[in-house]
């Protein structure tokens, strides 16, 4: 709250929300624990949330904005016992927490609508950030462009979101994957 407060005051006004932070996976099921549990969902679902409440009446202030949630494809697809086999890790919290982002967007696109915020998600697949070798290879065989993703590639499509070309978008999601949903 401090530090949204802090940029109001420095900035004057707030369009614009990113939630980009969150925590990856923790715990295998049905072995995890509670704190397993908790931490993954504060950290993703929890946290945005409360970012984007505590924002939210700055907002309305400056006449609108664009909020911009980070999903996952892990919201959109299931789990399969091969996960487990090729990642070594089932946790339900994340998948749990990735879908919760996206019927919070959908939920905020409703109520922002007459308010002139718009509220969107974007769901990356894999990406790169110094993961183990063996790691790499097995996520990118099932990718069909063969690769992870680079964390720059989605400066495109948040600025989309964020920009006057969406102006008649919310509650949507864009998948980016490098085709992995197709397979």
């Amino acid at each position: 709250n401090s530090a949204i407060s802090k940029a109001a005051e420095v900035y004057g006004e707030i369009h614009i929300l990113f939630n980009n932070a969150g925590h990856g996976a923790a715990g295998d099921f049905p072995e995890s624990t509670t704190e397993d549990w908790n931490t993954v969902i504060n950290d993703n679902l929890n946290g945005t949330f409360f970012v984007s409440r505590a924002v939210w009446p700055y907002m309305v202030n400056s006449g609108g904005g664009a909020i911009v949630n980070m999903s996952s494809l892990a919201a959109q697809r299931g789990f399969s016992p091969k996960m487990k086999e090729e990642f070594g890790t089932t946790a339900p919290s994340y998948y749990v927490a990735k879908a919760g982002i996206d019927a919070l967007t959908r939920y905020m696109a409703g109520v922002g609508g007459d308010k002139n915020i718009r509220v969107n998600s974007l769901s990356p697949g894999g990406v790169f950030n110094g993961q183990p070798g063996d790691f790499v290879k097995r996520l990118s065989n099932l990718i069909p462009m063969g690769r992870m993703a680079n964390r720059d590639e989605y400066k495109g499509a948040v600025v989309f979101l964020c920009s006057d070309a969406s102006s008649y978008m919310t509650g949507e999601n864009i998948v980016m994957n490098g085709g992995r949903a197709a397979w």
